[in-house]
């Protein structure tokens, strides 16, 4: 192989070697932006879990008082009736 081949060969290695160094750091590059919107987004998503489940504890209270609301306003109602009836004969 002559010189200038040799020169050239090896010119071309090291293109090839910087290439690839230049998609590796692309590579990272685009990696670490992706790690920060994935963190961001599950921090928001955790966030909002918590939320959630604090409105999910309210409801099942407000259920809770709702229904036993109803279910007095229920026997209230019976025992108006049963009074009215007494009080008819």
């Amino acid at each position: 192989m002559a010189a200038d081949e040799k020169d050239r060969y090896i010119r071309s290695l090291i293109d090839k070697i910087n290439m690839f160094e230049l998609d590796k750091r692309a590579t990272e590059l685009a990696v670490e932006e992706f790690q920060t919107h994935f963190d961001s987004v599950s921090s928001s998503l955790d966030s909002l879990k918590k939320d959630m489940e604090s409105l999910k504890a309210e409801l099942r209270e407000e259920r809770s008082k709702r229904k036993k609301a109803e279910a007095n306003a229920r026997k209230l109602e019976l025992k108006l009736k049963d009074d009215k009836i007494i009080d008819n004969q």
